[in-house]
């Protein structure tokens, strides 16, 4: 189900690359599909936190890497904040198409790398320990 769920923040994150790169701008769908993405992320995060990292702490007493993990969720969200108020005030023509790109990309970029580690390390862990 997280698998699937990861899948799903990828496409969500392709949507909103989508509507950042359009050469006709739609200031509505990008916000909405930027909240669709925080969204999917919080439940994500809140149920991966819960199903997987601490069952995984209680079994192996704190040797796993999840602390790390827990601080990419953070990290992540407060970019992912920074993006959407990039976007709301872009609206106003206060935020350049170029610092929003930046933005998703660091945020993009971010996020794969968490994916990543999770898939190669925390989920292989779970399935072998738990």
């Amino acid at each position: 189900m997280l698998r699937e769920e990861h899948r799903a923040i990828v496409r969500d994150l392709g949507s909103v690359q989508r509507l950042l790169h359009e050469k006709k701008q739609h200031p509505q769908r990008r916000r909405e599909s930027i909240d669709v993405l925080g969204a999917r992320l919080r439940v994500h995060f809140a149920h991966e936190e819960e199903t997987v990292y601490k069952p995984l702490n209680s079994v192996l007493k704190g040797r796993t890497p999840t602390k790390e993990l827990m601080q990419d969720h953070r990290s992540i969200l407060q970019a992912f904040e920074r993006l959407s108020r990039l976007s709301a005030s872009r609206g106003n023509g206060q935020a350049s198409l170029s610092d929003l790109t930046d933005l998703f990309q660091f945020l993009q970029s971010a996020l794969g790398k968490h994916l990543e580690k999770e898939e190669k390390v925390v989920f292989w862990l779970a399935e072998y320990h738990l």
